[in-house]
């Protein structure tokens, strides 16, 4: 379930998507820092604590910011930390704008990042899916597996769960009759669609 560009955390959230520390090597005291929060935030969340590990998830991207730019792929990552998040928490709309902030700055890229592009459009579309916009979140899918196929192969673990999005997606999107989605589903974009239709 947990997909990462950086590191995965063992947190349980309620779609393809990661947390991504921040590990670069030997730290300047800058990254030292945005390790150490964003740790915390890691720690908070997997104690139960959301409404803390929010708040440590604000001030990583804060950090961040600050310290590297607000083009800086590390501030993307605690972008995505961040909308992961507000995602779990139930903000929805906060979890889209900053994936749609992410995106935009990897887009601006002269090099962008197609593996980091394919998880937060995975993650992006999660969120769109969970406010039952199918077709939105079918195309996204459908953009996170180009990518994902591109740049990590066929055969990848990534590729292959997002495939498994797209083809549940596209089954459900071509049927007439919504009870093609099986309520005992157990993956997300299942139970996601289940909950659209009842």
């Amino acid at each position: 379930r947990l997909r990462a560009c950086v590191l995965a955390c063992a947190i349980a959230l309620p779609c393809a998507a990661s947390a991504q520390s921040v590990s670069y090597g030997v730290p300047s005291p800058a990254l030292a820092e945005l390790e150490k929060q964003t740790a915390r935030a890691m720690r908070l969340y997997r104690a139960g604590e959301t409404e803390a590990s929010v708040q440590a998830f604000e001030a990583a991207s804060a950090i961040a910011e600050r310290d590297f730019g607000a083009s800086d792929l590390k501030f993307v990552q605690s972008l995505n930390n961040l909308a992961l998040i507000y995602d779990v928490s139930g903000r929805l709309g906060r979890a889209e704008k900053i994936y749609r902030q992410a995106i935009r700055i990897v887009e601006s890229k002269t090099s962008a990042q197609p593996v980091q592009l394919a998880n937060l459009r995975n993650n992006l579309a999660a969120v769109v899916l969970q406010q039952c916009r199918i077709g939105d979140a079918q195309a996204l899918y459908k953009q996170a597996l180009e990518l994902s196929e591109k740049s990590l192969g066929p055969n990848h673990v990534d590729t292959r769960m997002t495939r498994a999005n797209v083809t549940r997606l596209d089954h459900y999107l071509g049927s007439t009759a919504p009870a093609n989605v099986a309520t005992d589903d157990t993956a997300n974009v299942g139970q996601m669609l289940q909950r659209c239709i009842s």
